[in-house]
């Protein structure tokens, strides 16, 4: 696990791991631990990670920090509207859609946002979602 100042590309914090599938109280801790090594300075967090931190305890511990966070996600399955996909500009292809979604065994909802491209082939126009983030 790695962490960077996005806008300066600076390491901030980090740790190895043997390969293996870390656990949501591991992710947690790494969260605290970026709080406790932030410059004084820093005014606003925008934590992005992968789908490894999608537990309700990497959650919590974002909250709790007072980060915001994007958090890529495919194992979730919250219930977006059929009729509520948008584009953020017309010319593009790709479609957004969100709604406040609580998954089990997590204290409080949150805000899922899904992204997808229409799938390129020669006999399907369908669209297939690609990945779904949690705000």
């Amino acid at each position: 696990m790695l962490c960077f100042i996005s806008q300066t590309r600076e390491y901030m914090l980090g740790k190895l791991r043997k390969g293996e599938t870390i656990s949501g109280k591991q992710t947690a801790d790494f969260i605290l631990k970026i709080k406790a090594n932030l410059p004084g300075c820093v005014k606003q967090v925008l934590l992005r990670a992968d789908g490894e931190f999608f537990s309700w305890e990497s959650i919590a511990a974002a909250r709790a920090c007072g980060f915001d966070f994007i958090i890529a996600n495919k194992r979730g399955n919250p219930p977006f509207e059929p009729a509520a996909w948008y584009r953020g500009r017309q010319h593009q292809d790709i479609e957004f859609n969100s709604c406040v979604y609580q998954p089990l065994g997590w204290e409080a909802p949150c805000r899922f946002v899904a992204m997808r491209i229409p799938k390129e082939t020669e006999t399907s126009g369908a669209n297939q979602p690609i990945s779904v983030c949690a705000f």
